[in-house]
């Protein structure tokens, strides 16, 4: 018979994807961008955790740049 299975993602996310469609590319920086040079809690750009959205959450963003996460394995 057929078994029914699904693909899930790998457990490794990339922390630069802030839009969160899978892959880090200028949608990134653009939500970068909407928060750049803020501070406070839960800014979107602030990738680092810090309170700030600068040059360390854009180099976050670059060391990821164009990495996909993928399908990598069979879930039940």
């Amino acid at each position: 018979g057929w078994e029914l299975r699904r693909l899930t993602r790998c457990a490794s996310a990339y922390a630069g994807d802030i839009y969160g469609d899978d892959i880090v590319n200028f949608l990134d920086v653009a939500e970068l961008g909407e928060d750049w040079q803020e501070n406070g809690l839960a800014l979107v750009g602030d990738i680092d955790g810090n309170g700030v959205v600068d040059e360390d959450d854009l180099a976050i963003i670059a060391r990821d740049w164009l990495k996909e996460a993928s399908l990598c394995q069979w879930g039940n």
